[in-house]
């Protein structure tokens, strides 16, 4: 394994917050090597050099007829598939739904709209033993009506 000198991991990790800067530019509507210097308080050298770097990765394009840069396909990539940002969901959710399944003792989920159908992203099943499944509904999407019959069998002794 080669160590890698501390001064180019520093220099790593600010080229990082320096591309950073210049894809939230970019996100923003800042399209032009000047408007992101200006922006970043970066050299139009830096900043040229960054995007170059970012357009080579598939980060950013560059329109080479109005010499302005757009966010590239592999931002729309990450951005849009589906399992990435369904997964980001559960992650920022994960805490509060534990300390509401903990708080009811009930059946916790969380479900996503998508046009009219719902889609079951996570679940935290009751404490309780009582189940109770409606024969329309496949268990993994359960529908919301579902959930007030739940919670009203589960106030009953067993």
């Amino acid at each position: 394994m080669k160590l890698i000198p501390i001064k180019d991991t520093q220099t790593a990790y600010k080229s990082i917050f320096r591309a950073a800067k210049i894809l939230t530019c970019l996100s923003d509507g800042k399209n032009s090597v000047t408007e992101i210097a200006e922006n970043c308080k970066l050299s139009k050298s830096t900043v040229s050099r960054l995007l170059s770097a970012l357009e080579k990765s598939n980060l950013a394009i560059r329109d080479p007829l109005h010499r302005k840069y757009f966010l590239g396909y592999l931002v729309n990539r990450l951005v849009g598939n589906p399992k990435t940002t369904h997964l980001d969901l559960i992650t920022l959710s994960a805490d509060e739904m534990n300390n509401l399944s903990k708080i009811c003792g009930e059946t916790v989920v969380l479900d996503i709209l998508v046009g009219v159908r719902n889609i079951r992203l996570h679940t935290i099943p009751s404490v309780h033993n009582i189940r109770v499944y409606d024969d329309n509904y496949d268990l993994p999407n359960l529908d919301i009506q579902g959930a007030a019959i739940k919670v009203l069998l589960s106030q009953l002794d067993q």
